[in-house]
């Protein structure tokens, strides 16, 4: 009888809030009718629902019932009479088709559009003819808004967050040190397609382990019911997540940095001015914890707006790579085509000559362990590794068999030895052929010798010496000198920054040892660039590309080791088509920006003691105390460390001479199969001191180590698998039989100096320092008086220093004696 058509201004029926609606109506009526008034009506409301099950006892019976909880929010409700009005009699409507405008603006304040089982947010427009006693006519259109929200009017959403969740393990007596999680955020607010840089800090104070560490981007939708009573329901999802597969043992600190994009093409939920439905986002972190312990988590709230900040400071989408710029260009794109069949002119097959005549007379094996992932190698058809082309003076060995190929080469090659000194392989299975073994690599090496006659590539650094500081820009021209036109898939360049552990254990099985491999990996950056991304005819000439790459803030500098090494490359690779790839790598290095005034504490003076006894029992002597103290525990190279120490000898065991050692020490870790360390240290510096600290004797004593600018200094502060350290260590050796009395003090060699303060004088120990001068002599505390702590243990010990170089300062001086 009535057909309604309802065309809005906007093809898609997306508004934003604060925008006008404006639509256009069209009523075919087929037979006459009476109607009270004809209208339209603009809404907009939230919805919630669901339903509870409760069991209900009566009557020795029990029942289910079901209640049903409700909540409703009106936004708004607007409405026009075409015809009539409400309360208006009834007009006759005549059978023809009518056409009528209608326009609402929608209030500022709006929430977007929702469907979800729990509830909706929903705008329709409505047209009704109202019918005197009978069924009203009407039809619904529904038509969607979105949230407007403007960063700019919150200017608390500009600050830093910095949010701090602690972490108790055990629990009475039993409780560990707190565990510290700090998220940290450059501001709260963002919009679509913004970058989120996300900085975690594990200060870890409690002797349990975290094995890893989990960050998502999470959203929380919660929907409330008022009716009969107030009841929450919540949904949510995860839009982003990183995990950090690294550990952080018990009494460390470590800082994790990553990103989150917020992809535009995601429906991010803003329920402005609706109170039933709202919508958080926030940054989630958990560390994963050893053993049988809750998770620690620590989540900071963000906005998600639609306006920006105005004059924003920070980047958004932006990445490290710069655009690459090529001179010349590089050649013209063909459209990708195989080579034609037969035989490849400028890379002939070799012949079995060439082939046997080649074959090593040795049993050869590729190494694993040197390289952190990405050394040039050649490879098998099946992506392992293939055997180096030195030869190992030993002699013939037996062909390996199926499962030694398999096993770690430099494991089987180990074994293979030991069998050909014994002449018995001892597996008794049949070997496997051995031409076909070094067929396949005699022909990868001979053709890939050939693929680099077609063309050579070298590398030039913006800075001779290719060292950079964590945070700078390299800037690189790459030359690639042609000679054989090929046809290459694509070109790229491949910036890495990564560390690597290694090494093996043997283990007994019956009578044979067996070698396990561990390792360790963690990897800093990775960034390709395609130079050439599709097949290209390469013709003979020189090509010049320039890039640039920013390396990030928290690098640990270079390392190389048997154990390990910290490494950074630029890697250019060759895709060749029907040919080998060429690969080019050249290794950089890396200098921390260690900032000594963003670590606490490092200006402070630190004073550090060990007791020991000698004998036992009713034989045991009154403690003997070895105090270091330093004026502070951070430093830079070209400083001067003074260093005070004080013997303290209420035994009755002569100490004859102290020895100062400035250690270097670094821990080398493995994950994989499971985690192994191996510590190296290495002593830079030495003092041997004439001590002759006789029995109930105090003696106090003064040197100093200088750091010289040119000894590489390791600081590997963001490396979890390789952590290298500096110490003070004391060495009280007695006399007699009696074990040697030893203490560390930790110090921080950092490249950033503290700063000065405001009055212009500086805040840290000059660079370089003397001795002390000499200390007026004073009375020692008595054992019972240092027991107590009546005594302060620093006032003999306190230094005053006056600017003298190097090579004035006295190495070491008896500062006070003083005898019970």
């Amino acid at each position: 009888m009535v057909a309604f058509t309802i065309d809005f201004d906007k093809p898609d029926k997306n508004y934003i809030a604060g925008e006008t609606v404006r639509c256009k109506i069209q009523i075919n009526v087929h037979s006459k009718f009476k109607a009270r008034s004809l209208s339209v009506r603009f809404k907009g409301f939230a919805h919630t629902e669901w339903t509870k099950s409760r069991t209900v006892s009566s009557g020795g019976k029990t029942r289910t019932v079901h209640d049903r909880y409700t909540g409703d929010q009106e936004f708004f409700k607007s409405v026009q009479f075409f015809i009539g009005s409400e309360n208006s009699g009834e007009h006759e409507i005549e059978a023809k088709t009518y056409y009528y405008e209608a326009q609402f603006i929608l209030p500022e304040n709006l929430p977007s559009n929702i469907e979800h089982s729990n509830g909706h947010i929903r705008y329709n427009v409505k047209v009704k003819y109202d019918i005197a006693w009978g069924f009203d006519k009407d039809y619904t259109a529904p038509f969607s808004v979105s949230s407007k929200l403007d960063l700019n009017e919150f200017p608390e959403l500009r600050e830093p967050v910095k949010q701090i969740k602690e972490k108790i393990f055990g629990c009475c007596c039993c409780e560990s040190d707190p565990m510290q999680m700090i998220n940290l955020l450059p501001k709260k607010g963002f919009v679509p397609g913004d970058v989120i840089p996300i900085t975690i800090e594990i200060d870890n104070n409690s002797d349990v382990r975290i094995d890893f560490i989990k960050v998502k981007l999470k959203e929380h939708t919660n929907f409330i019911t008022h009716s009969p009573r107030t009841d929450t329901r919540s949904d949510s999802r995860t839009l982003s997540e990183h995990f950090f597969h690294t550990a952080v043992a018990p009494f460390q600190k470590k800082i994790f940095e990553t990103t989150f994009h917020l992809d535009p093409s995601i429906d991010y939920k803003l329920f402005n001015g609706c109170a039933i439905i709202y919508t958080e986002y926030f940054i989630k972190s958990e560390a994963e914890s050893s053993g049988c312990h809750t998770n620690p988590e620590n989540s900071t709230n963000i906005t998600i707006g639609t306006i920006p900040f105005i004059n924003d400071t920070m980047t958004n989408g932006s990445n490290n790579v710069v655009p690459v710029m090529m001179m010349p260009s590089a050649p013209t794109i063909f459209n990708p085509t195989a080579p034609p069949g037969g035989v490849i002119v400028e890379q002939p097959l070799p012949s079995y000559h060439e082939i046997t005549a080649n074959a090593p007379s040795s049993f050869m094996s590729p190494s694993t362990s040197g390289g952190i992932g990405w050394n040039v190698g050649l490879r098998t058809p099946s992506g392992a590794p293939l055997a180096s082309t030195e030869k190992i003076d030993q002699p013939d060995l037996p062909p390996p068999s199926f499962e030694d190929s398999q096993k770690n080469p430099k494991f089987v090659l180990s074994e293979k030895m030991k069998e050909a000194e014994s002449g018995d392989t001892g597996n008794g299975q049949a070997s496997a052929p051995p031409l076909d073994f070094y067929f396949i690599f005699i022909f990868q090496n001979i053709l890939s010798s050939r693929a680099s006659k077609m063309f050579s590539i070298s590398i030039d650094f913006d800075k001779p010496d290719k060292k950079y500081v964590g945070g700078e820009s390299l800037h690189l021209k790459l030359h690639i000198d042609v000679s054989t036109k090929f046809k290459a898939r694509s070109l790229t360049i491949t910036f890495k920054g990564a560390a690597h552990t290694d090494w093996t254990k043997p283990r007994k099985r019956g009578n044979r040892t067996l070698y396990e491999n561990l390792t360790g990996d963690e990897e800093y950056f990775n960034n390709t660039i395609y130079l050439i991304r599709s097949d290209e005819e390469i013709v003979p000439k020189t090509y010049t590309y320039t890039t640039s790459y920013r390396l990030p803030e928290n690098l640990p500098s270079n390392i190389e080791h048997e154990n390990g090494c910290i490494k950074y490359s630029v890697k250019v690779h060759y895709d060749v088509a029907w040919g080998f790839d060429k690969d080019f790598e050249e290794c950089f290095y890396v200098t921390p920006k260690v900032d000594l005034n963003q670590i606490p504490n490092l200006n402070s003076e630190v004073l550090d003691s060990k007791e020991n006894t000698f004998g036992c029992w009713c034989f045991k002597s009154d403690p003997l105390l070895v105090t270091t103290l330093l004026p502070k525990s951070g430093f830079i190279p070209g400083d001067m460390i003074p260093i005070s120490l004080k013997i303290e000898n209420n035994s009755d065991v002569r100490i004859e001479r102290i020895r100062v050692k400035l250690n270097e020490i670094t821990k080398f870790t493995t994950q994989t199969p499971r985690i192994d360390e191996r510590i190296v240290t290495k002593t830079l510096d030495v003092r041997d001191l004439e001590a002759n600290v006789e029995p109930y004797q105090n003696k106090v004593f003064q040197t100093n180590f200088y750091l010289y600018p040119n000894q590489d200094y390791k600081m590997t502060l963001n490396c979890d698998i390789v952590k290298t350290e500096y110490f003070v260590k004391t060495e009280a050796v007695p006399a007699g039989c009696h074990d040697t009395i030893e203490n560390s003090t930790k110090i921080i060699l950092g490249t950033i100096p503290f700063r000065t303060t405001e009055n212009g004088s500086s805040s840290f120990v000059p660079s370089i320092l003397p001795s002390a001068p000499a200390i007026e002599e004073q009375p020692l505390p008595s054992y019972s008086e240092a027991m107590h702590g009546n005594f302060n243990a620093s006032s003999p010990l306190k230094m005053n220093y006056k600017s003298q170089s190097p090579s004035e300062a006295p190495l070491a001086s008896i500062e006070s004696i003083h005898e019970h």
